[in-house]
């Protein structure tokens, strides 16, 4: 094999690697299943609010400022910057799309083709 073919292998692992990384968190799973539930973009607000609001249905925490602030916080230094390095979304002041590259990946559909979707043997499913 040449050089060109194993550095070819290296970054496709490396691209393997970054993806599944990034869906490896329950957050960042949800932030790419809401932008696909409304259709590709949302401002940034947006996206903090949808997430506190799915966080206080589990939750019996009765302060929804502090939440917000905790997910915006998480989002910006943690959760938006994995999801961009590993090319699957796009992120621009307070405006995050899905990338090209996460609209046409089977985000969304039951496994084996989804990679977000798990079915289980009696019935329930858990994302």
């Amino acid at each position: 094999m040449d050089s060109a073919s194993d550095a070819r292998r290296l970054d496709e692992r490396a691209v393997t690697d970054a993806l599944f990384d990034s869906l490896a968190n329950g957050t960042r799973r949800r932030v790419l299943r809401y932008l696909d539930a409304v259709g590709g973009t949302t401002p940034l607000p947006q996206l903090v609010s949808a997430l506190a609001s799915e966080e206080s249905s589990r939750s019996l925490d009765a302060e929804p400022r502090p939440r917000d602030d905790r997910i915006r916080l998480s989002l910006r230094h943690v959760h938006l910057p994995k999801l961009q390095a590993a090319g699957l979304i796009e992120w621009e002041d307070d405006c995050v799309a899905l990338s090209a590259t996460a609209t046409a990946l089977p985000l969304s559909r039951p496994l084996p083709r989804g990679l977000l979707y798990e079915s289980f043997t009696d019935g329930r499913t858990r994302v």
